[in-house]
Formats: C-alpha cells, sequence, structure tokens
C-alpha cells in the first residue's frame, strides 16, 4: 500500500491530456492513433510516479514538518530511500526502454526524457526559484499535450497551446498561493520558495492567467480547429462557470491542487464531464449518425 501511495495514482488522471490532440483533431475513431496515444499516457504515468517518488527522496526532510506531507511514505520511514532511489532507476529506464524499442517513437522517448529530467532539476534546484518553479508546473502540462500530437503527427493548434498553458499557470499559482495562505509562518521552512512570494502577487497573476485561458479559449473554437467550424464557441459559457467553480472551490479551502478539488468536489466533477460529453458530441456526433 505504501508503494502505491509513494507512485500517486490519482495524479494519473493529469495524462489524459496527451489525449487532446487525438480528440480535438478529429482522430478518436482511428485505432491506430488511439493505440499510440494510450501508450504515450501509459508511459507518462509511469513517468510521472518515478519523478513523484525521485521528489519524495528529496523532500523528505521538509515534508516532516508538514502537516500532510508529513504521512508520506518516505518522510515517515515507512521505505527506506535506498529501495526508493532502487525503484526510481529500474523504472526511468524501464519506461524509456518501452517508448524507444516497444513503441518506436524516437520523439517519445525524448519528450518522456526531458520530462524526467526537467523534475529531477526542479526537484534539486528550480523549485527554489520564484517563478521558475511554477513555469515546471506548467511546463509539464505542456509536454503531455505536445507528446499526444507528435506520437501522432496531429498538429497542436497555437490557440489550444495557449489555453493549456494559461490554465496550467493558473493552477500552478493557485497552488503556491494556497500553500502560503496555510502554511503561514512554517511556509518558508516547508517550501522554500515561498519566501519569495505574496499572497497579493499570486491572487493577482492567477486571474490573469484564468482570464488569459478563457480569451485563449474562445480564440481556439472559432479559429483554431482543424477543419473549420464554430459550435464549439457555444462551449464557452460553461468553461467559464468550471473556471469560476474551480476558483470558488479553492478560495473556500486550504490546498489547491487541481486533481484533489477535481476528485473531491462533485460539482466540479460533474461540469468537467459535462463539459467532455459536450466536447464529443460536437465533435463525433455527426459521425456517429452517419451525417458527416
Amino acid at each position: 500500500m505504501d508503494w502505491i501511495k509513494l507512485a500517486r495514482p490519482k495524479h494519473w488522471i493529469k495524462n489524459l491530456l496527451v489525449f487532446a490532440a487525438l480528440v480535438f483533431g478529429g482522430r478518436l475513431t482511428e485505432g491506430a492513433a488511439v493505440l499510440r496515444c494510450l501508450w504515450a499516457a501509459l508511459l507518462f504515468c509511469a513517468a510521472s510516479s518515478a519523478v513523484y517518488i525521485f521528489n519524495d527522496i528529496c523532500d523528505a526532510p521538509a515534508d516532516a514538518l508538514h502537516e500532510v506531507k508529513k504521512d508520506r511514505p518516505i518522510a515517515s520511514g515507512r521505505i527506506k530511500p535506498g529501495a526508493a532511489w532502487a525503484v526510481f532507476g529500474v523504472l526511468t529506464a524501464a519506461l524509456l526502454a518501452v517508448a524507444l524499442f516497444a513503441v518506436k517513437s524516437p520523439i517519445l522517448t525524448i519528450l518522456l526524457a526531458a520530462y524526467i529530467a526537467m523534475n529531477v532539476l526542479y526537484s534539486l534546484v528550480l523549485k527554489r526559484i520564484p517563478l521558475v518553479d511554477v513555469c515546471v508546473l506548467a511546463a509539464g502540462f505542456l509536454i503531455r499535450l505536445l507528446c499526444g500530437g507528435a506520437v501522432i503527427d496531429q498538429p497542436v493548434s497555437p490557440w489550444l497551446y495557449l489555453t493549456v498553458m494559461a490554465l496550467s499557470f493558473f493552477v500552478g499559482l493557485g497552488k503556491r498561493r494556497n500553500e502560503l495562505r496555510r502554511l503561514g509562518d512554517k511556509a518558508e521552512d516547508v517550501r522554500g520558495v515561498l519566501k519569495f512570494y505574496t499572497p497579493e502577487f499570486l491572487d493577482k497573476n492567477m486571474y490573469m492567467c484564468m482570464c488569459a485561458a478563457l480569451v485563449f479559449y474562445s480564440l481556439w473554437t472559432v479559429l483554431g480547429r482543424p477543419g473549420g467550424g464554430t459550435h464549439l464557441v457555444w462551449t464557452t459559457p460553461l468553461a467559464l462557470i468550471i473556471c469560476m467553480k474551480y476558483s470558488l472551490t479553492i478560495e473556500r479551502s486550504d490546498w489547491a491542487d487541481p486533481v484533489d478539488v477535481l476528485i473531491g468536489d462533485k460539482v466540479m466533477l460533474v461540469l468537467v464531464v459535462l463539459f467532455a460529453v459536450i466536447i464529443a458530441a460536437v465533435l463525433y456526433g455527426g459521425k456517429i449518425l452517419g451525417v458527416a
């Protein structure tokens, strides 16, 4: 159970972003493309778990001071660092080998290696540098998005790229804002970079990014879809409502991890599922009914 907890499987939901280019490119009915994206998503699940293991090894002393993170397997002493190092090494080597020799995708291998290397640097150095720490968090989402397009040779719309980028900064800044608010005087001891931030700075910039994301999404629905068509513009009000609900949830809670918000808030989960259903209906309804 501790090894499962260390791998943080609930965070694998972030890897659904790998399928974005497939879905929005209208290629969800192509079996070969779906299979390649599925491989990419599974390998990113393994890569994200490897990264979490490495991060927990590095953060164990600080996590021991955190009221929630102190119960993590390495910080609590239930898993020894030596065993964690071994699993990290084997898992990293295995997933890169599968990407290169089984999936036979050099670009997937390169992006996975870049993702792991970036997060290793984050755990060692980058997480202590203001703004750079949030940039790394955002870059992780963007790598997933670009990887999904690369493995099936599907171009990613610049507007979709900008939407994901802005949303990534929004959730990253929101997470830092709530950490600073919750930890108070212990903030610097638990996460050193928090000493450079103020609640006012984080608050203003996270909502600037949310507004930018909504603008980019609106433009994407009108200008950025392959093959044209503007029907997705009618999903913009629901996207706005989802952002407002997310904002309301994190304003009333102590933490702002996007996965916890999505899983823990039933209303938020229903809104996201409804959004996904409408997107699928707009993009694939005609094909299913045989009218497009």
